[in-house]
């Protein structure tokens, strides 16, 4: 009974985190209603399908141009990813905490982000058994 609780909660966090998002790229990127919505849905079940494996990625970059990339945020599929420490630089930004998404890059061994309003699309090509 208590894992059903639990699992209601994490669905009403989830689904509560897309509307922020999709709230953002409304009033933020100038999406309509229902075009955040479907893009807020797509971002948030890219960033689960990284923490399960690895995904490959279609996003445009800042100056234009498509980007695609293999990424994961799973540990086990990459050694450089598990024993990479991250470092806050001191002042970071924490208020584009839903425009902008970070996932380690496999072919350059790195941080990697990419914005909200920019994936194109994903496709999960390996799913770890190993989830956090």
């Amino acid at each position: 009974m208590e894992q059903m609780k639990s699992d209601k909660e994490v669905a009403r966090l989830l689904k509560r985190w897309a509307m922020d998002v999709a709230n953002r790229l409304r009033w933020r990127e100038a999406f309509s209603a229902s075009e955040a919505v479907r893009q807020a849905y797509k971002v948030q079940n890219c960033l689960e399908a990284l923490g399960a494996g690895k995904v490959k990625l279609t996003y445009m970059k800042k100056n234009g141009e498509i980007r695609e990339a293999v990424g994961t945020l799973c540990k086990g599929i990459s050694a450089a990813y598990d024993n990479y420490e991250y470092k806050e630089q001191p002042g970071e930004a924490t208020s584009v905490q839903y425009e902008y998404f970070l996932y380690w890059d496999l072919g350059v061994e790195g941080y990697r982000t990419f914005k909200a309003s920019r994936l194109i699309e994903y496709l999960a090509i390996e799913n770890s058994d190993e989830q956090l």
